[in-house]
């Protein structure tokens, strides 16, 4: 299922994604980026029956739009070698928690964001600020 507010979102970033789409994923995978059929597309993916809170889908949404425009995708040989993939991640986290404004410029959580940082960061079973 196409959506077209995600999808808005995510356009804003780069005109070249065509959609983000809820679609049940392989287990550990919370969201995923596809290269299109054409030349600089994508599309989305977020595994909705895995989110806990509104807040893990827009970092799901965001770490995605990470990969996209920190150039991750061009590497996809190299992305095999361990290191550089966990490193890929986690500077993708680092995009999506400060855009969100979980953290700020220097990787410190904000005042207000210190249980979602910990759980979208831990992948929490329950949702820490809502208790969810």
């Amino acid at each position: 299922m196409v959506s077209l507010f995600l999808t808005e979102i995510a356009k804003d970033y780069n005109c070249g994604i065509e959609a983000v789409e809820f679609k049940v994923l392989e287990k550990g995978m919370l969201g995923k980026v596809v290269a299109s059929k054409l030349r600089d597309a994508y599309r989305l993916f977020i595994d909705k029956e895995k989110m806990k809170c509104v807040p893990q889908i827009m970092f799901v949404l965001y770490h995605e739009i990470a990969h996209i425009e920190l150039f991750h995708l061009g590497y996809k040989f190299y992305l095999r070698d361990a290191i550089l993939q966990e490193a890929r991640e986690k500077e993708a986290d680092r995009w999506a928690l400060n855009k969100l404004g979980v953290i700020d410029i220097t990787g410190k959580s904000t005042k207000n964001n210190t249980a979602c940082h910990e759980c979208l960061i831990k992948n929490s079973p329950v949702c820490l600020k809502y208790k969810k």
